[in-house]
């Protein structure tokens, strides 16, 4: 074999190799960075502000990147609660002198919303409208009100009767207080993970948010190293949930049933 014709073949080989490494590591950025992300389906209410999700001609997938200066938008665009559902809330809180647990069942249809909130020594009952909130413990032949609105004139956030983060707050969030962000696995769940620290407490937070049901599925919150908080969820169903979940113990149903409806 000439000389010539050896350089050719190993300049040929050369340029095979860098080539292969180079769409590798394309690809590589790519998968990581990116993901085909599942919409909310129809039956999800639409987002605060009036905005839809996009959605592209394969039957609603969309593919976004997801970064810290991009997640904020990603959230707002993409993901948004669904109108009806039922779950099961864990929450653990952590303080110098122990730790608490609760348990919390949620259930929520369009109008309304009832949790059962598991102590360890008391369980509590909250049932949401939009114009009243009623609050009972378990064994109560009675109950107490509150407005459903809040004295800003607006509504009273049903995560803080949870025990649970709005994720809707990283989207008022300073960019530079967005410390990581990208698609990760919670709970065997696709989910977007976003970290970041608090302004004021300088707790650092990090929120999981589904991008199959649109909800915070688990959070962790640090006081530098030291864990003080944790939420995860089992038990999700897009159902619709028991009507019963919405009755009082004066046997007045929130949704208009004058009865314990089965």
């Amino acid at each position: 074999m000439s000389t010539a014709r050896l350089r050719l073949i190993v300049l040929i080989g050369a340029g095979l190799i860098v080539l292969t490494v180079a769409v590798g590591l394309v690809l590589r950025y790519a998968l990581r960075e990116t993901i085909e992300v599942p919409l909310p389906t129809t039956s999800a209410s639409a987002p605060s502000g009036g905005q839809s999700p996009s959605t592209s001609a394969d039957g609603g997938l969309v593919q976004v990147e997801v970064t810290t200066d991009t997640v904020q938008d990603v959230i707002a665009r993409t993901l948004y609660r669904p109108m009806s559902y039922s779950r099961t809330i864990h929450i653990e809180s952590f303080f110098d002198s122990g730790s608490a647990a609760y348990t919390i069942t949620a259930a929520v249809l369009d109008g309304a919303k009832s949790f059962v909130i598991d102590a360890a020594d008391e369980t509590k009952h909250v049932v949401m409208t939009s114009e009243e909130i009623y609050i009972w413990y378990a064994g109560d032949d009675d109950y107490y009100t509150v407005s459903g609105m809040a004295s800003d004139g607006t509504p009273r956030n049903a995560d803080e009767y949870q025990m649970i983060l709005t994720y809707e707050d990283v989207l008022a969030l300073k960019t530079a207080d967005i410390l990581d962000a990208a698609y990760e696995e919670y709970d065997g769940e696709n989910c977007i993970k976003v970290t970041y620290e608090s302004e004021y407490f300088k707790y650092r937070t990090t929120c999981y948010i589904s991008i199959v049901s649109g909800l915070l599925t688990g959070a962790e919150q640090y006081d530098g190293d030291t864990l003080v908080y944790r939420m995860t969820v089992s038990d999700y169903t897009a159902e619709l949930p028991e009507i019963a979940a919405f009755t009082l113990p004066d046997g007045l149903n929130v949704l208009g049933t004058d009865q314990d409806t089965p």
